[in-house]
């Protein structure tokens, strides 16, 4: 995980021409520390910008490297400093919800430097280097029709994908249901998750296919057959 406002709002406190920004954003990106050093003793720049702009090709790592960046970058301007801590409660956020998951950072991590505007991710399957997943926040879409919102979105190839599914996984059943903001529901939906079913949110009035459903039966949520499901 990353954010492209930490590098943006170095960039721009250092006085970093269209060009100069460029070159070294191409160097960050290939983790070159030695063509860093040498693109930035040619910029004249602060001692400032240059010694935050050199340090931020090696802070990657899990969550300690948020306290060590705010340490690092603690004379960066605000909107670096709000980035920062955007990827902390991003990161909190998820070790609740996710307890157990391992959370990297990267804050030289610029894909879709010129198309994001914010937080950036990438998703592992565990024992995998490749990405499942990856994407990130851009504002004003749809800015060209009038209408500029706020999203997040994220790619992924379902051809790479389905090859690190095991062959069953294809022929059990699957579970739908109707998300909703239900804590019940959701503590159901990671028990069932957890030993191995697979369940599947829809979206309200959608139709996809499942051989099961999951109805509130009672005050509980019960996994039905489809065609026998009783609301209750």
């Amino acid at each position: 995980m990353g954010h492209v406002g930490v590098y943006r709002g170095l960039a721009e406190f250092a006085g970093l021409t269209e060009s100069q920004e460029q070159e070294l954003f191409s160097a960050l990106q290939r983790k070159a520390v030695t063509d860093i050093s040498a693109l930035l003793d040619s910029y004249q720049i602060s001692k400032d910008a240059r010694q935050m702009l050199q340090e931020l090709s090696e802070l990657n790592g899990d969550k300690s490297v948020l306290p060590r960046a705010k340490s690092v970058l603690k004379n960066a301007p605000k909107s670096v400093q709000l980035a920062l801590s955007t990827l902390e409660q991003i990161a909190d956020a998820l070790t609740q919800r996710i307890p157990g998951i391992a959370i990297n950072f990267d804050l030289a991590e610029l894909r879709g430097y010129h198309y994001h505007t914010g937080v950036v991710f990438a998703a592992y399957k565990p024992e995998s280097s490749y990405a499942i997943a990856a994407g990130g926040r851009y504002d004003d879409i749809g800015e060209a029709f009038g209408l500029a919102q706020p999203a997040t979105g994220f790619s992924l190839d379902l051809k790479k994908l389905a090859t690190q599914l095991p062959a069953e996984s294809f022929n059990q059943e699957t579970i739908g249901v109707e998300w909703a903001e239900d804590s019940h529901l959701h503590a159901t939906v990671k028990s069932l998750r957890e030993s191995g079913k697979v369940v599947i949110y829809q979206f309200p009035g959608s139709q996809t296919s499942t051989t099961h459903t999951l109805v509130k039966q009672n005050g509980h949520w019960q996994v039905t057959e489809i065609g026998t499901q009783t609301r209750g």
